[in-house]
């Protein structure tokens, strides 16, 4: 509902049902591969088998991080901007911005991300393609080192004191495979399912490129002065951030993604007829993905449920509807659309709604913004008890809910305690 954010789970949970059976099929390889050492005539040591789990894992970061690192520089000599690297997922360990780009380096290495923005259009279906091969290639190198290192001439081919010569032997087959697996699993073009559901790998976004249009281009340099706005708006910065959207819209007035960063750069200054017009732009773009359209539509719905102000709430009844119509399973637009009907005075169609998003959604966001106004509609219907117990519910599911106030003191005249 809208775009307020909250941590609902734990990081590492965030990688959903896709992402622990990668972590436990990897557990899985480690005691197969102990069992295996047994079968060959080794000893089950656990102390060898947590060392080399150890060595493997960090392999493994370095791995990630080289491939990562192989598009970066790729980006910086072909003269592209290097946004942010991240290697791994779950808890950060280490985020730092320096010379311009974040580095984002966390607990589990499953994962990796280098945000890369155009910066000009001369030779750009070839930079594209050659900063996103970097990172395979790069990988391919390594795994090129792991079969000499371990199974050519290399010297660890013939053990050394922590790890005899079977379980090196073994040891370099899980290198081996876990890198195998990431050089193939980075060129086969796909979608990731896990983490960040959708996003294209790199053999995706190889061919992504290689059949890029016009107007995909001019899109993608768009978005590169839309980041820059972005990092500097969440700096403090404004005057730099404005300039670069206004810098932008001068070379691409139609770009949906520059009109809705700006509009949510306003948004959040609260200058909500400036956000409605950026947003209403951003709709108007033959370019917009229907993911962002319900987003876009939905962040238009909310300003007046957000603010409290009705300039836009007969608008935001058609933007509801219409979000709601492209994804009618979607429980954040249930709880935005029920609502603005009660804000509108038609109660019982709002409360259907909303009930559905308090009950079902997994979001405390969701949830707790639905129950204020199911509380605003027992009110409206003469319940006071009845919304006085939603509103508590509101307040257990998420004390900092944007709307708890406001809605409070519409029912009862008054704050709500210790806020």
């Amino acid at each position: 509902m809208g775009t307020q954010h909250t941590a609902s789970a734990p990081e590492w949970v965030k990688l959903g049902r896709g992402g622990r059976i990668v972590l436990l099929a990897l557990a899985g390889v480690f005691v197969v591969a102990d069992v295996e050492n047994v079968r060959k005539g080794g000893n089950s040591s656990w102390v060898l088998f947590i060392a080399a789990c150890g060595v493997v894992a960090c392999f493994h970061y370095l791995s990630i991080f080289s491939h990562e690192m192989g598009h970066a520089i790729a980006a910086w000599a072909l003269g592209m901007r290097v946004f942010g690297v991240q290697v791994g997922v779950g808890k950060i360990a280490f985020l730092k911005k320096w010379r311009g780009t974040t580095w984002d380096l966390r607990w589990l290495p499953v994962y990796g991300l280098t945000s890369v923005g155009y910066t000009t259009r001369r030779w750009f279906r070839i930079k594209g393609i050659l900063m996103v091969a970097a990172g395979p290639v790069v990988t391919l190198a390594i795994v090129l080192a792991v079969v000499y290192t371990f199974y050519g001439n290399g010297r660890l081919s013939k053990g050394f004191p922590l790890f005899p010569h079977r379980e090196v032997e073994v040891l370099g087959t899980i290198v081996l495979w876990t890198q195998a697996s990431m050089l193939v699993g980075s060129i086969w073009p796909h979608r990731w399912r896990f983490y960040r559901p959708g996003q294209p790998n790199d053999g995706l976004l190889i061919l992504r490129t290689l059949f890029f249009t016009e107007s995909e281009i001019e899109e993608s340099l768009a978005g590169t002065y839309a980041k820059e706005g972005e990092l500097e708006f969440n700096s403090g910065k404004v005057d730099e951030a404005f300039d670069w959207f206004s810098r932008g819209l001068r070379q691409f007035p139609t770009s949906w993604i520059l009109h809705y960063t700006c509009g949510a750069c306003y948004l959040a200054q609260q200058k909500h007829p400036a956000a409605v017009d950026s947003f209403v732009k951003a709709l108007e773009s033959t370019q917009l993905p229907p993911s962002m359209r319900t987003r876009i539509l939905d962040s238009l719905a909310c300003i007046p449920l957000f603010s409290g102000k009705d300039e836009f709430l007969r608008q935001a009844d058609d933007w509801s509807l219409h979000a709601l119509e492209i994804e009618p399973s979607s429980l954040t637009l249930k709880g935005t659309r029920g609502g603005v009907l009660v804000e509108l005075g038609r109660i019982e169609e709002g409360k259907q709604l909303l009930e559905d998003c308090f009950k079902n959604s997994a979001s405390v966001n969701d949830k707790s913004i639905s129950a204020c106004y199911l509380a605003l509609a027992a009110s409206k219907q003469g319940d006071t008890q009845r919304a006085l117990d939603m509103l508590e519910l509101a307040r257990n599911v998420n004390p900092q809910c944007v709307v708890l106030l406001r809605i409070t003191e519409r029912v009862t005249g008054s704050r709500p305690s210790g806020n």
